[in-house]
């Protein structure tokens, strides 16, 4: 199996989609009017990619390229949200957990140090906790939040961290990744002249084994 990156300037158009995937059992009463609810298995990004309506060669072969690198579900993409490639607030530098983060904790310390005081988080941004297939997760903000003067806050996130990190892992805030295989394991584009081709669309959900 081989990770392909997704590279920054991959040529996307508007309607790209992320969805977070969860996967619960529920249990009704029609008469009791009540519900019960359990969650099986941890929730998964899927990621629906999509090209202009009309590119050139050489943007359809970057398309093309990466359909047939993924080999159908044999290889996976390191793909981040185009629509929020870097956060909307103004948290930058190096940032690392300040505390470590327990399995189905759902929020974490992060510091960027002194530099990064006053800062902001703002509810939809993305970040990337640790580094590396089956090592990270991908995780939104779901509140806005803002650094001390140690340029230190509580990220409050989802989904719930599916794995322990421990104090000092990297977190990534431009362009952070999950791994994605394809669903459904085909290649294929049509033309719309002798030198352009059709839009494309790809879709994938993440792979969270290692």
């Amino acid at each position: 199996m081989d990770i392909i990156q997704l590279d920054d300037a991959f040529p996307v158009a508007r309607g790209c989609r992320i969805e977070l995937l969860y996967f619960d059992a529920v249990g009704a009463s029609v008469p009791a009017g009540s519900a019960q609810t359990r969650a099986y298995g941890v929730p998964r990004w899927s990621l629906s990619l999509v090209s202009p309506i009309v590119m050139n060669d050489a943007r359809a072969g970057r398309w093309k390229a990466l359909q047939l690198k993924l080999r159908g579900s044999i290889n996976r993409v390191a793909a981040y949200d185009p629509g929020r490639p870097v956060p909307r607030g103004t948290l930058r530098g190096v940032l690392t957990l300040a505390a470590p983060v327990a399995v189905g904790d759902v929020t974490a310390q992060i510091t960027g140090g002194a530099g990064q005081a006053g800062r902001t988080v703002v509810t939809g941004d993305m970040f990337g906790f640790g580094a590396g297939f089956g090592t990270s997760q991908l995780v939104c903000a779901v509140e806005d939040g803002v650094t001390d003067g140690a340029g230190t806050m509580t990220l409050r996130f989802e989904a719930p961290a599916r794995r322990a990190f421990a104090t000092g892992t990297a977190v990534t805030w431009q362009r952070p990744r999950a791994y994605f295989l394809q669903a459904q394991p085909r290649a294929g584009w049509g033309a719309y002249s002798r030198t352009h081709t059709e839009q494309m669309s790809i879709d994938l959900v993440e792979d969270t084994s290692a």
